[in-house]
């Protein structure tokens, strides 16, 4: 047997764990933790990300507990609560508009940012929640953070590969280069956005791109926000 099989069945752990996380002291959760053996940390973590942390604490308090578990050790929490907040999110009960984001935000270094968004930007609802996913977890490298909006390729990543680029000057061989990613990608939609850039911010030595024609009105609708911006995508 593997010495990194999880046990998932274990009664009496997931009542102790429950009956912390009842209490709403993510401290009191960290102490139960260091009590553990290695077999029981991993059967915790588990639990925790499919079952206990879903039914308490209450969602509203989730980034609080986030930020305290984050602080205590990034590389033993970030999977376990990564697992639950989108189990939360997708249920309808997670904000990512909550300012209580921010700490943990600037806490966040470029590689737990990177694995928020690899998480996040593929069940996103709406622009402002893809917004605010940006806001508080975009990686500080904007070319790395470019590479996973353009990996994903759904409509509101590459809307926010458009604001990320219309809102902070840059270097115009990065912008190339993100053009030349998105070419790479070979689907319809990817040529479409790349199109959008070469034409909206100028790209003359870009190489042609004969998938999408805009006219001097469209790149104006192109700022009008996501509505406008998914019909142009198309």
């Amino acid at each position: 047997m593997s010495s990194l099989h999880v046990i998932r069945h274990n009664p009496a752990l997931r009542a102790r764990l429950a009956a912390v996380v009842q209490g709403g002291e993510p401290e009191a959760l960290l102490a139960v933790m260091q009590q553990l053996s290695h077999s029981e940390r991993r059967t915790a973590s588990y639990l925790l990300a499919t079952d206990v942390l879903l039914a308490g604490p209450p969602a509203a308090d989730f980034p609080r507990w986030y930020t305290v578990l984050m602080a205590s050790s990034a590389k033993a929490w970030l999977g376990t609560l990564l697992k639950a907040a989108v189990t939360l999110y997708q249920d309808g009960r997670l904000s990512l508009a909550d300012e209580a984001w921010r700490q943990a935000s600037a806490m966040a270094n470029d590689i737990d940012r990177s694995k928020w968004l690899d998480a996040f930007l593929p069940i996103l609802r709406n622009d402002a929640d893809a917004a605010s996913l940006m806001q508080w977890f975009a990686p500080h490298d904007r070319m790395k953070c470019s590479r996973l909006l353009i990996a994903k390729g759904t409509p509101l990543a590459y809307h926010q590969l458009f604001l990320l680029w219309r809102t902070h000057d840059g270097e115009r061989a990065d912008l190339h280069q993100v053009y030349v990613l998105l070419m790479r990608q070979g689907s319809p939609r990817a040529y479409n956005m790349a199109c959008i850039l070469r034409q909206y911010f100028g790209l003359d030595n870009a190489p042609g791109c004969l998938s999408l024609r805009l006219e001097p009105y469209h790149l104006g609708r192109l700022e009008q926000g996501f509505a406008a911006f998914a019909q142009i995508l198309g």
